[in-house]
């Protein structure tokens, strides 16, 4: 595992933890430019799907390693988002 101290006021070294990821993706479907006409993907008038984002897999430290995370954004702000964690299966010793 990565490991980095750093100050604060009220603890002078606490332990920071680093993750290492293989992928990140963002896929805005409302506004993906700053240049009009702003662009919006028919899939926002299905699915209301404000944006899209993707982590994985986690290199490291080892203890998450495999591990990635999916999360929806809705543009109905009554919506909460949705969210999904995996953990990489891992195999037994042969026996």
């Amino acid at each position: 595992m990565l490991i980095g101290f750093t100050k604060s006021l009220n603890n002078p070294y606490r332990e920071v933890d680093f993750t290492l990821v293989g992928h990140y993706m963002i896929y805005n479907e409302v506004g993906r430019t700053e240049v009009d006409p702003m662009p919006i993907d028919p899939d926002f008038k299905i699915t209301g799907r404000y944006f899209l984002m993707a982590l994985h897999p986690v290199l490291a430290s080892a203890a998450v390693r495999g591990e990635g995370l999916i999360r929806y954004r809705y543009g109905d702000p009554v919506k909460g988002d949705d969210f999904w964690l995996w953990n990489r299966v891992r195999a037994g010793p042969a026996g």
